[in-house]
């Protein structure tokens, strides 16, 4: 399954806010894309199963389908972006994930940075490496799925480590999350 460069934008739309529902002309204002191509991507986006869509009145919301592998498969490839654009700005960022990616991190699910805190969520106490000028701390999975429903982690973070895992566990509490969003809208 290939990803054009539309659906890679819709992609990082949903991204920025995993549990947000847009109409497709919500969609096209925020990308400064035309309608009608724009309903064209998310209809196949649709069909592949990567987006649902949610009656509301007489239009549809769209969201990510977080039961999706194909979803998060794509979602992982751009948070992989997301984070190697961001290390290619911050050399020490850059070696604190080439040193979770070398050092053998059984137990660890996944690290996230969210604003100022550099997150592991972790199955078992580890000794994790520290990033200058970030607040390091190490979660259960239990305390990073309320954080995930009680805090800006899921919409400002940049994942270094763990794609799926931390996918997983959003799709844990992607009722809860939907919920808050539909409170909002």
């Amino acid at each position: 399954m290939l990803i054009g460069d539309v659906d890679r934008e819709i992609l990082e739309l949903f991204s920025e806010d995993i549990a947000a529902f847009y109409s497709i002309n919500q969609i096209a204002k925020r990308l400064g894309k035309k309608y009608p191509y724009l309903n064209k991507r998310v209809s196949s986006l649709l069909e592949q199963g990567i987006l649902k869509k949610s009656v509301l009145g007489n239009t549809y919301l769209c969201s990510l389908n977080l039961a999706s592998d194909s979803a998060i498969a794509m979602l992982s490839m751009v948070e992989i972006e997301r984070r190697e654009k961001a290390a290619a700005r911050d050399r020490s960022l850059r070696q604190l994930i080439e040193q979770i990616k070398s050092e053998k991190r059984e137990g660890l699910v996944c690290a996230v940075i969210s604003g100022s805190r550099l997150i592991y969520v972790c199955q078992e106490r580890l000794s994790l490496p520290k990033l200058t000028g970030f607040a390091s701390s190490s979660v259960d999975k239990a305390g990073f799925l309320d954080m995930l429903c009680s805090s800006g982690v899921i919409k400002e973070h940049t994942i270094l480590y763990g794609f799926e895992g931390y996918f997983r566990l959003v799709r844990e509490v992607e009722k809860e999350l939907r919920a808050q969003q539909l409170r909002d809208i």
